[in-house]
């Protein structure tokens, strides 16, 4: 709700790009974390477009109560006993003390939790922390990027320059260093379970590829090895290929969430998702709304699929508020799309 009333209470820190303070629903009267850009949304729109990825993979984060288009970010608040430069600069060497071996434990399991990846944008030591409450380590901002590990690559999120943000004259003791090693080890280990679970189920999808397409959809893909080949063969290659296979809006939306299509690797999968249009309005507002290939690709792709758009038919109502629909968007269309239409 962007008018969303509420109380701020204090202020609880910064970012690069972002404040953050403890607000009261004033409703509700519940406390939560809101996030406002200091000067450009666009860095609310790049924190909330990888929101559904963390929360695909199950990586630990602050759980959010607004949807991904939202202009301000509302999560719950997270105590932070310290961040992992804090941890591996000044609290790792206290053998004794309770707090810094709960969370090594723990920082051990969230390592092992997101092997998958070589990277998450803008993943640094100043953006994890330590939670004593939920006894975890909880990620609480990055940017809009994100790498699966190759195999044939050793890149691991936690490596010092990550740890000390890249401040090569932060020093970490001999048993700060000898902890990285211990989790790239146990990333390395985890990663081979990861890779051939990858594997199993990729050779499971191929020999019945109608049975498995919308598993494969939404499998957690952990390595960019087998994603890459799933999206090539099954959404770039085959998919107009794939005898009765029926796919809804909502599969579609998946697919564009999980996977990226650069320039004409899109044109199968919107070729496809044209055809299987319902009705005119689904196939309208699919045009309108697909931003990944410009407008003169779009026109031929168009071309091939308007004979499905014209035996669609349609109530006159159906109609009359399609007319409202390209009334509303046209204003932003692009001139081809218009002399389309």
């Amino acid at each position: 709700n962007e008018d969303l009333k509420v109380k701020v209470n204090r202020f609880l820190g910064a970012g690069n790009t972002t404040n953050i303070y403890s607000v009261t629903n004033i409703e509700e009267g519940i406390e939560y974390a809101l996030r406002l850009p200091k000067n450009d949304f666009h860095y609310i729109y790049s924190t909330n477009q990888l929101y559904p990825v963390l929360e695909h993979y199950n990586v630990v984060i602050p759980k959010r109560f607004t949807p991904i288009d939202s202009n301000f970010i509302l999560t719950e608040v997270i105590d932070i006993a310290f961040d992992m430069t804090t941890f591996f600069e000044d609290i790792v060497d206290e053998s004794n003390n309770t707090i810094a071996l709960e969370a090594k434990e723990a920082l051990f399991q969230f390592a092992k939790s997101t092997a998958m990846f070589e990277s998450i944008g803008d993943f640094n030591g100043t953006q994890l922390v330590y939670s004593k409450e939920k006894k975890m380590w909880v990620l609480l901002d990055w940017m809009n990027s994100y790498e699966l590990f190759n195999p044939f690559r050793r890149q691991y999120l936690f490596t010092k320059q990550n740890i000390t943000n890249l401040d090569h004259s932060k020093f970490i003791s001999e048993k700060g260093l000898s902890l990285i090693e211990e989790i790239q080890s146990l990333i390395v280990d985890e990663r081979i379970i990861l890779e051939e679970i990858d594997e199993s189920f990729f050779k499971l999808l191929s020999s019945n590829p109608k049975a498995h397409f919308k598993e494969g959809i939404a499998f957690k893909w952990n390595t960019s090895k087998f994603k890459d080949k799933f999206k090539n063969e099954f959404l770039i290659k085959n998919i107009g290929n794939i005898d009765n296979l029926e796919l809804v809006e909502k599969d579609f939306q998946e697919i564009k969430k999980m996977f990226k299509f650069y320039d004409s690797e899109s044109v199968p999968l919107l070729t496809f998702q044209l055809k299987s249009a319902k009705t005119k309005k689904t196939y309208i507002r699919t045009v309108l709304e697909d931003n990944s290939l410009f407008s003169f690709a779009k026109r031929e792709i168009l071309n091939q699929t308007k004979s499905q758009f014209f035996e669609l038919g349609g109530t006159n109502e159906e109609l009359n508020e399609l007319i409202k629909l390209l009334d509303k968007d046209m204003k932003t269309c692009k001139e081809s799309m218009k002399l389309f239409f």
